[in-house]
């Protein structure tokens, strides 16, 4: 939508940038909150989804545990809202998953809709087990149930649209919406059989997870990193810093080219986060001003709506990285790190190499 209507564009750039910046401060937050922090990653997620889906796009990796996390408590919410009372169902899923290549708000959708036909088919009670595993370049996510499983009767038919097992209000369309928007992204959803229960398998394709300076581990001393933020947007500015300070790292901001130079101090940096639609000379000519002061520092440049299929266009002499905002916070913190690691090897020839 938002690239047929462009006035839809402008307002979807606008509030995509509002959801963005409430989502790095809730995840400043939760920073701060520790044991505590679960209410400020609940808005944390929602804003990231928000905004994804308001673009009918987003970044195309996903982590499973934060999205399963989202999806566990928008389903949880939907089966109260229906039922009219607190679901006596519990659930369980791996600390850490690979990271897969299918938008968060995508997985969010086809993981919400097996939470929630879990939670519908026991209730009762029961519980709710879902696993990852990797294999060569695949990912497989399990969602496991503790119900009755599926009727004979329904299950050659469990993926065709109106399929249903009789549940109040249920329309046969989640498993079919399901499954083809994992296949939109190159992977698949199937149902197990099993003994006890009900077993569905998402195949997805795998993101890149090379190991790469860990940003999630709060401060340390070994990954504090000093970066160069440049965006106009004030609100993104001040959630960039709150955040990446909140973990440790010295951040200095500025709002255009000018600002960028005025601020430059020769091989500070470890890393810059430059935006593409900056005002007057634009992340492009930053990129190479930045370039000539100091060639080994490399370059991240982040665009919106609008410009995505200019990040293609780009110089690769003078660009390292791109991304398209809202940028899902654990991925530009991967970004950031293999930044970091790009300038440190430039600077030092006997340094290995990504």
């Amino acid at each position: 939508m938002a690239q047929r209507d462009p006035e839809f564009a402008y307002l979807a750039h606008d509030l995509s940038q509002l959801l963005w910046a409430i989502q790095g401060r809730a995840r400043a937050l939760a920073v701060r909150l520790g044991s505590d922090a679960a209410p400020a990653l609940s808005i944390a997620d929602d804003a990231a989804a928000a905004a994804a889906m308001l673009a009918d796009s987003g970044d195309a990796v996903a982590d499973p545990v934060i999205t399963a996390a989202a999806a566990w408590r928008q389903a949880g919410d939907h089966a109260t809202a229906r039922t009219g009372g607190t679901s006596r169902v519990v659930w369980g899923g791996p600390e850490t998953a690979p990271p897969v290549a299918i938008p968060a708000h995508a997985l969010r959708r086809i993981l919400g809709n097996l939470f929630a036909n879990a939670i519908e088919a026991m209730p009762d009670g029961g519980r709710v087990v879902w696993e990852a595993s990797i294999e060569s370049d695949r990912v497989r996510i399990a969602v496991q149930d503790t119900g009755s499983g599926v009727a004979p009767d329904v299950r050659s038919r469990l993926f065709e649209v109106g399929a249903t097992s009789g549940k109040p209000g249920g329309h046969g369309l989640g498993l079919a919406s399901s499954r083809t928007l994992a296949r939109r992204f190159g992977g698949d959803l199937v149902h197990c059989e099993t003994e006890t229960g009900t077993r569905f398998e998402l195949d997805l394709p795998a993101a890149d997870s090379a190991p790469l300076i860990d940003l999630d581990n709060g401060p340390t001393g070994q990954n504090s990193l000093r970066i160069l933020v440049a965006d106009d947007e004030l609100p993104v500015r001040e959630m960039l810093a709150d955040l990446l300070g909140s973990e440790g790292h010295e951040v200095t901001l500025a709002a255009d080219h000018d600002a960028v130079l005025a601020r430059w101090e020769s091989e500070r940096y470890d890393a810059a986060l430059i935006d593409l639609g900056l005002p007057g000379r634009d992340g492009v000519e930053v990129a190479r001003s930045l370039r000539q002061r100091d060639p080994a520092l490399a370059v991240v440049v982040l665009t919106g709506w609008g410009r995505e299929k200019e990040l293609a266009t780009l110089d690769p002499g003078l660009v390292d990285f791109t991304a398209t905002k809202p940028i899902d916070l654990p991925l530009l913190r991967q970004l950031l790190g293999r930044a970091a690691r790009l300038t440190a090897a430039r600077r030092d020839p006997t340094r290995p190499k990504e």
